[in-house]
């Protein structure tokens, strides 16, 4: 009898072992990456562990919460061309109506839906969801946008959800909450190597040769917030702004081409993600925002900050030419731009 019940209780953990490691594996990440991403030449893989606190953090956003055999450590892998990130590849399960279906996504940095990939499935009706039209329906969507193919409650499509007939609606449900989760848990537990992810891209696309990031820590603003202080009037009525984090941007010979500054601002009920790409000498290279702007008019504001420097703010006219000014002071206050002001 021990004999038999010490076999039982090693073949459930072998059980439980095997199915928590179906959750969130890559089986083949070479083929698979390459599948999502045809033009990568490499990738890397950010371990992190989602927990408790992840898991509570997507129960906030969704009517439906991640299965406690999702938590413990899992991999985030990085498409890259080069020095180039391409996107994300994250893979996630969710129970479906014949078993396990596992979906490897390729998201963007915004993450928006880029492509995607069964790992596992069995259902009939997995061709239907292969189809072009529903891939086209798919590609670009982001978290509010996939809610929204969702019922209120989450446990249907919506009208405007997939296009797919009833036949293949459970599968189409499945995936779609997979896609939810799998975008949540990112946020959730990686929203740190995003940040930087983000700001490397941004790197890439305005200071050729960039290689790599050096974070600047700690970083000193107290004499961005007092000049913040002392600007803050009608330009800066209600102005608050989260904590920041900034880049030297070097090339592979360790030369430092300019930096990146990541940061968020909120006045009112309007908050606006920065990331702002400064060369050497201060010049502004560019300025952008994870998914969209909100409300869009912010965008041909923060447009016309582009290619100035610190100078052409002698004199701010409202919120925006004085956040991009408090940017570029913590990063002259470091001495990450050449200035001679």
């Amino acid at each position: 009898m021990t004999r038999l019940l010490s076999l039982i209780l090693l073949a459930a953990a072998l059980c439980s072992s095997v199915h928590a490691q179906a959750f969130c594996a890559l089986r083949d990440p070479n083929r698979q990456i390459y599948k999502l991403f045809p033009k990568a030449t490499s990738y890397r893989s950010i371990v992190r562990t989602v927990d408790k606190d992840a898991r509570l953090q997507v129960g906030t956003r969704l009517p439906f919460t991640l299965h406690f055999n999702e938590l413990g450590r899992h991999t985030l892998y990085i498409p890259m061309r080069g020095d180039e990130i391409l996107g994300l590849v994250h893979v996630r399960s969710e129970a479906g109506r014949w078993g396990l279906v596992e979906v490897a996504w390729g998201l963007d940095l915004d993450l928006r839906v880029l492509n995607f990939e069964f790992q596992r499935c069995r259902d009939r009706q997995r061709k239907a969801l292969e189809a072009p039209d529903v891939r086209t329906k798919l590609a670009g969507a982001g978290f509010s946008s996939l809610r929204a193919m969702l019922t209120e409650r989450g446990d249907a499509l919506a009208p405007a959800g997939l296009p797919v007939d009833a036949a293949a609606a459970d599968l189409a449900l499945t995936l779609i909450r997979n896609g939810l989760k799998t975008i949540a848990a990112t946020e959730a537990a990686w929203m740190k190597d995003l940040i930087q992810l983000r700001a490397m891209a941004l790197a890439n696309r305005t200071m050729p040769g960039a290689h790599a990031l050096a974070e600047i820590s700690p970083l000193h603003d107290g004499p961005c917030l007092a000049l913040l202080a002392e600007r803050v009037g009608e330009a800066g009525t209600g102005i608050q702004r989260a904590s920041s984090v900034a880049w030297q941007v070097l090339d592979k010979e360790r030369r430092p081409l300019g930096s990146v500054i990541s940061t968020a601002w909120k006045q009112d009920k309007m908050v606006v993600e920065l990331t702002c790409a400064v060369d050497r000498e201060g010049k502004i290279l560019q300025l952008e925002t994870p998914g969209p702007w909100h409300p869009p008019e912010v965008q041909q504001l923060f447009k016309q900050q582009v290619n100035k420097s610190r100078p052409d703010f002698k004199e701010c006219s409202g919120p925006v030419e004085l956040a991009t000014l408090e940017l570029l002071t913590t990063l002259e206050s470091h001495r990450l731009v050449e200035s001679d002001t």
